[in-house]
């Protein structure tokens, strides 16, 4: 295992160490965004989430792009569990944010 440009790679070239290292820190800074701000407004929340947890996911994505379902999945999670805590988001996942 060795870590390039940021972006932990197996000797199998397998992104899956990596993902889960984004999937553990994406989960961290959504959590942290839920108990830091003080403000339920649905649209300041969006946008600490696009600031703060997208970028993450975003970083080098061409390197250690995911190809497996597994992978997929648990970078998806991180948003889903993300919105489910929003006020009148429960059970939703926003397809917007995941585009953008």
């Amino acid at each position: 295992m060795t870590k390039t440009t940021g972006v932990l790679m197996t000797s199998d070239l397998s992104p899956s160490l990596h993902v889960s290292g984004i999937v553990a820190k994406g989960h961290k800074h959504a959590v942290l965004i839920h108990r830091v701000f003080v403000s339920r407004n649905v649209n300041v929340l969006l946008h600490a989430f696009l600031v703060y947890v997208r970028p993450l996911r975003k970083f080098s994505s061409v390197i250690w792009s995911p190809y497996t379902v597994r992978d997929i999945t648990a970078i998806e999670s991180v948003q889903h569990h993300f919105t489910e805590r929003l006020p009148g988001f429960k059970g939703m996942l926003l397809r917007s944010i995941a585009a953008s």
